[in-house]
């Protein structure tokens, strides 16, 4: 998958790639949620913690 460059790259193997990224991503987030007790993601922890707060309290 990261073997490929240039013109021999292509959607499908973009698409893979940002899914397992994206996947792996997640499941970081979701252990260090459960471990620590708050996301350790900048973003998504910032956007997740601000959605979430008013619901969990």
């Amino acid at each position: 998958m990261l073997i490929r460059e240039g013109a021999d790259r292509n959607d499908t193997i973009d698409l893979l790639l940002a899914g397992c990224l994206a996947g792996i991503a997640g499941a970081l987030n979701t252990a260090a949620f459960y471990t620590v007790g708050f996301f350790s993601a900048n973003m998504t922890g910032n956007v997740s913690a601000r959605s979430g707060s008013p619901t969990l309290e």
